[in-house]
């Protein structure tokens, strides 16, 4: 899923009107809150956060600049931003893709998505999660750790056309991305670093095959 690709997925969403208007929740700079035991087809916002309560049921959340919170236990569809952070609270499951192009995303203990995670410049931060799919990033620094288990793979991409967009982003970058891979990790799908990274891999971290694709 490519920078493109994301900022069409938000914005798709917040266009979209075909759920029915009791199960969505649009707005442009408020602020949207899904509560305890409530569930909402679609959520989507401009500019304003978003706050999914503990055990909630939502089917897919879309923002440009605002942040996304999931509280414990919710159990959700898909998650896509533009600008804003990505924030799941323990035991949360995500049945689809997570993708961010600017945002940082922390995942906490317990919390399980079945999709993939994508993100173009901000960070990631897995803390015992289970990420059935593949982990895709350009920039970002990454640190897995506590026994998170990755499935499918991960992978830091350099951009075969990078265009002023992610020149920038580069630019903003003082260093190569970090990648911290910590205690009791498993990561089952190969590891591939298409540019220079900082790489950080504890002893007890299990991966399958870590290519160095930059350097062929």
């Amino acid at each position: 899923m490519n920078t493109k690709t994301l900022v069409s997925l938000a914005f798709a969403s917040l266009l979209s009107s075909t759920a029915l208007m009791a199960q969505e929740h649009s707005t442009v700079n408020s602020d949207i809150e899904v509560h305890s035991g409530e569930g909402a087809q679609d959520v989507s916002s401009v500019n304003g956060d978003i706050l999914v309560h503990d055990n909630a049921e939502v089917g897919s959340i879309a923002t440009v600049n605002g942040d996304i919170n999931i509280q414990s236990g919710a159990t959700l569809g898909s998650i896509s931003t533009v600008n804003g952070d990505i924030d799941l609270d323990t035991n949360v499951s995500i049945s689809k893709d997570i993708g961010s192009v600017n945002g940082d995303m922390h995942f906490k203990s317990g919390s399980k998505i079945q999709g993939d995670i994508t993100s173009v410049n901000g960070d990631l931060d897995l803390d015992n999660v289970n990420v059935q799919g593949h982990i895709t990033v350009v920039t970002s620094d990454i640190e897995i750790k506590n026994g998170t288990h990755i499935e499918g793979g991960l992978r830091v991409k350099k951009s075969k056309h990078q265009g002023w967009f992610l020149t920038m982003l580069n630019f903003s970058k003082d260093n190569k991305p970090k990648i911290i891979i910590g205690d009791n990790v498993v990561i089952n799908g190969p590891v591939v670093f298409e540019r220079e990274v900082d790489l950080t891999m504890a002893k007890s971290a299990k991966v399958a095959t870590i290519d160095y694709a930059y350097k062929k």
